[in-house]
């Protein structure tokens, strides 16, 4: 029965932040991450993807400019550079 009463919970029926995340997600999910994380305080990083996904990126498609993945990425160009030439020492 309780997941019968589940089906008809509505994003406005949940409090603040976990309104907002049923919004762009299911309700059901939101549940998953406050049984999760409820009581915590979490923090989203300003970069999705790790330096290895961006440098495999940047490998991957040469032909598209620096300046393109800089930004699908969420790095400057420069950072983007540095990271690639740190890279290119290092192997």
């Amino acid at each position: 029965m309780g997941e019968e009463k589940n089906k008809y919970v509505r994003s406005q029926d949940m409090v603040g932040v976990y309104s907002e995340l049923a919004e762009l997600i299911d309700t059901e999910s939101v549940k998953k991450i406050y049984e999760r994380f409820r009581g915590q305080q979490v923090v989203f990083p300003m970069r999705l993807y790790t330096k290895e996904f961006v440098l495999r990126q940047a490998e991957a498609n040469e032909d598209i400019s620096i300046k393109k993945l800089a930004a699908e990425y969420g790095y400057s160009e420069r950072r983007l550079r540095q990271i690639i030439n740190e890279h290119n020492k290092n192997t």
